[in-house]
C-alpha cells in the first residue's frame, strides 16, 4: 500500500497522470516492502555459460546493424535535419535563459509537417526490427528448448518484463519530443542532433529487444544498480534540487553552460511537464559527437516541496536511501527508442545504509530487466546494468562539479572535486580530481 494508506487505485489515475501503472506501482511497493538496502548494488553472479548465446546475438545483430545503417543513414540523416534545424531556430528565437517551451501549439505547428518524412522512415525501420528480431530469436529458441529445455524460463522472463509494459506510446506524445528537441538542439547543435536522431533510429530499437531484453534468447531477471555521487552537503538541499533541474530541465541555458553540456558524453534533456500532467517525455544526449544517439525517456518530475510531503505524496519513491527525489525515469517495454527496461530514480541520496559519507550526493538507482550472460553483466561489457553501473561512477563526478560550481563557484568545484573507484557493490571516493570533459 502507499504511504498514505489509499489503494493502489486511488493513487495511480488510468490516464498517466503522473507517468505510471497500477501494475509497475504495485511491483515498486512489493520491491519496497522488502526494505532492502538500496544504497548497495544487488549481488549478481555471472553465468559464464551463456556466453555462446552472447556470440550469436552479437554475430547477427552486427549484421543486421550493418546492413540498417548502409541502407536507412542517408535517408535518416537528410529527413532528420528539417525538424532539427527549425528547432534550433525557435531555440535561437526564445530568451537566455528559458526555462520552458512556451507556445506548444505553435511548435507542434511548426514541426510536425517537417517531421512527417523521418516519422515515416522511423516507422519502416521499426517494422523491420521486429521482423529481425523473430528472424534472430525464433530459431535460438527452439535450439534452447531442444537442447537444454530444463534451463529455459520462458513464462519467468515475460514476468520480468510485466511491470513495464503498457506506458504511455511515445507516438501519443510527439509535441513532447519535439520541446525536448529545442533544448537539445539548444545543447548539441543541429548537426549534433541530425546524426544522434539517426542512429537512435537505427540502433536502440535492436540494442533494446533483441540484445538487452530479449526473453527467447535468454532467461530475464530484474537487476538492481545503484550510483551514488561524493557529497554535496556543502550545498544546501533546496539548492542542489534547484540547480539540478536549472541544468537538466531548463529548455535554453547561458552559453557556457550550454557549451559544458556539450562536451558531456551523457547529456540529459527532461522538459518541465504540461499542465495537467506530472511527466513529460524527454531526451537523453548519449555521445559527444554526430554519431552518438539520443534516447527517449518518460520522466516524472517530484515537485520541490516534495520533502515536506514524503510521508503522504501519491508519488511513489522505490529507494529507500532517498533524501530528496527529483526525477523518476521509467524505461517501458513498449518505448523502442531506448534500450534499457526498467524503473529508475534520480535523488538527492541520504547513503543510508552503507555510504553515509555520501550524504546528500546525488544517487542513481537502476532497476532494469536484463540477463546473468557476460554481455548483459560485465562492467566492460558494451551493454547490460554493468556497463551503465560503470559509466554513471564516471560520469556523476562531473555533474557534482557543475552543480557546485554554480552554486558555490567555480573554485569550490575544483577543490572538492572527486571521482570514485568504480566497482560492484560499493564504488567509494577515490580521493582524485575528475578531468574536465574527458571524452
Amino acid at each position: 500500500m502507499p504511504r498514505n494508506g489509499a489503494s493502489v487505485e486511488e493513487v495511480v489515475p488510468k490516464r498517466y497522470e503522473r507517468g505510471e501503472t497500477r501494475r509497475a506501482v504495485r511491483h515498486a511497493l512489493r520491491d519496497k516492502a522488502r526494505k532492502i538496502d538500496t544504497s548497495v548494488d544487488q549481488e549478481w553472479q555471472v553465468d559464464s555459460s551463456l556466453c555462446v548465446n552472447d556470440a550469436y546475438v552479437l554475430l547477427m545483430c552486427g549484421v543486421w546493424l550493418l546492413l540498417k545503417t548502409v541502407l536507412l543513414v542517408v535517408p535518416l540523416l537528410l529527413t532528420a535535419l528539417p525538424p532539427a534545424l527549425a528547432s534550433r531556430i525557435y531555440a535561437a528565437c526564445v530568451a537566455t535563459p528559458s526555462e520552458r517551451v512556451t507556445g506548444r501549439r505553435r511548435l507542434v505547428l511548426l514541426v510536425l509537417p517537417l517531421a512527417l518524412p523521418l516519422l515515416l522512415i522511423m516507422l519502416i525501420s521499426l517494422v523491420l526490427d521486429f521482423i529481425a528480431y523473430y528472424l534472430i530469436s525464433v530459431p535460438f529458441f527452439v535450439c534452447r528448448c531442444v537442447c537444454c529445455p530444463c534451463r529455459v524460463k520462458l513464462c519467468a522472463s515475460y514476468a520480468a518484463l510485466a511491470p513495464y509494459r503498457g506506458g504511455p506510446y511515445v507516438l501519443w506524445y510527439l509535441p513532447d519530443i519535439f520541446v525536448a528537441l529545442v533544448g537539445q538542439t539548444a545543447r548539441q547543435g543541429v548537426v549534433e542532433s541530425c546524426g544522434k536522431l539517426a542512429f537512435m533510429s537505427i540502433y536502440q530499437p535492436t540494442i533494446k529487444y533483441t540484445i538487452s531484453a530479449n526473453p527467447l534468447i535468454y532467461n530475464l531477471e530484474e537487476r538492481f544498480v545503484q550510483q551514488i555521487s561524493t557529497t554535496l552537503n556543502d550545498v544546501p538541499l533546496d539548492q542542489i534540487c534547484a540547480t539540478t533541474k536549472r541544468i537538466i530541465s531548463r529548455t535554453k541555458q547561458e552559453r557556457d553552460l550550454r557549451d559544458t553540456q556539450d562536451g558531456w558524453r551523457f547529456a540529459p534533456h527532461y522538459p518541465y511537464p504540461p499542465d495537467g500532467r506530472e511527466w513529460a517525455l524527454g531526451l537523453q544526449a548519449g555521445g559527444s559527437s554526430w554519431y552518438g544517439s539520443f534516447l527517449v525517456t518518460h520522466t516524472t518530475h517530484f515537485p520541490p516541496d516534495f520533502a515536506d510531503k514524503f510521508a503522504a505524496h501519491p508519488l511513489v519513491v522505490r529507494s529507500n536511501s532517498a533524501a530528496l527525489p527529483i526525477y523518476r525515469v521509467m524505461l517501458w517495454y513498449n518505448n523502442p527508442y531506448h534500450f534499457f527496461t526498467g524503473w529508475v530514480e534520480a535523488s538527492v541520496s541520504n547513503g543510508q545504509k552503507s555510504q553515509l559519507d555520501k550524504f546528500h550526493g546525488g544517487e542513481h538507482p537502476m532497476w532494469l530487466v536484463t540477463s546473468r550472460s557476460p554481455l548483459l553483466s560485465r562492467r566492460t561489457s558494451w551493454f547490460g546494468p554493468g556497463m551503465i553501473d560503470r559509466f554513471f561512477d564516471y560520469w556523476l563526478p562531473f555533474f557534482v562539479f557543475e552543480v557546485r560550481r554554480l552554486t558555490r563557484g567555480e573554485k569550490a568545484a575544483v577543490d572538492l572535486k572527486e571521482e570514485v573507484i568504480s566497482k560492484d557493490g560499493i564504488s567509494r571516493p577515490a580521493g582524485r580530481a575528475a578531468k574536465q570533459l574527458e571524452v
